[in-house]
């Protein structure tokens, strides 16, 4: 997404018919503090306009991470099949965020 970059933030982003999938999130070390969120956010918000949801994947256990993407509105996927909910080895985690029909502007 090139909005991100101008904030100091890069992002590999995916789209499909099934949703918007966030795999790589990172933050420019010159970037102020809050971008990342404030990323997520209009991320989140095109994805209401869209009427899609939002997966992304916490990686090993990371606790911190997990609770961070919940104040978005991200909750584990629990459903069943390949690489929904923890993946016990791993600590993996596939969270979602569901649309919301507030969120249309």
């Amino acid at each position: 997404m090139a909005w991100g970059e101008t904030i100091g933030v890069y992002a590999d982003v995916g789209e499909d018919e099934h949703g918007i999938q966030l795999d790589q999130i990172d933050r420019d070390a010159q970037a102020q503090k809050g971008r990342g969120a404030e990323f997520i956010r209009a991320l989140c918000g095109y994805a209401d306009r869209r009427g899609k949801p939002v997966y992304l994947t916490v990686t090993g256990w990371n606790d911190h991470l997990e609770t961070y993407y919940r104040q978005f509105g991200f909750v584990e996927d629990k459903r069943t099949g390949p690489r929904q909910g923890r993946d016990e080895e791993t600590g993996d985690v596939l969270m979602i965020r569901r649309a919301r029909r507030s969120g249309r502007e």
